[in-house]
């Protein structure tokens, strides 16, 4: 059942995230997983889009939400401007996508960027976490 899992990529990733630490605390990994898009530096972020027909994948983890996940939803569509009423107005969308787990594709909820991104420079390994190691 996809509204059972999310696909993250970026600053959710990072347990000094508040928000990343909610997730973590209310939810259970999963697996790896990756998404066909490009990733996107904004500066203080990154920006997923996602394109089923990219040779570019976009590299994150997938979390198993519980019951409550109508309240984790709640939190997580705030922290990332998304408003299911004024999509026009939203930073980033939830939407339903499809995630590369080991062989296996499961359908997820993901936070895609909703602006344009043609200024923005691409990261190329699609992986951000490695991106602000390096």
């Amino acid at each position: 059942m996809k509204e059972n899992f999310l696909f993250i990529y970026g600053s959710l990733l990072t347990p000094s995230n508040p928000f990343g630490a909610y997730l973590m605390e209310n939810s259970t990994l999963w697996s790896k997983g990756c998404i066909k898009g490009t990733l996107y530096d904004t500066g203080d972020y990154p920006a997923a889009i996602y394109d089923t027909a990219s040779p570019n994948l976009v590299h994150g983890s997938i979390y198993e939400l519980g019951p409550n996940r109508h309240d984790i939803f709640k939190v997580l569509d705030e922290y990332e401007g998304f408003n299911e009423d004024h999509l026009e107005s939203s930073e980033f969308i939830r939407c339903e996508c499809e995630v590369l787990a080991g062989n296996e594709v499961k359908i997820c909820w993901t936070y895609v960027y909703n602006r344009s991104y043609v200024h923005l420079p691409a990261i190329p390994s699609g992986d951000y976490i490695l991106y602000k190691k390096g």
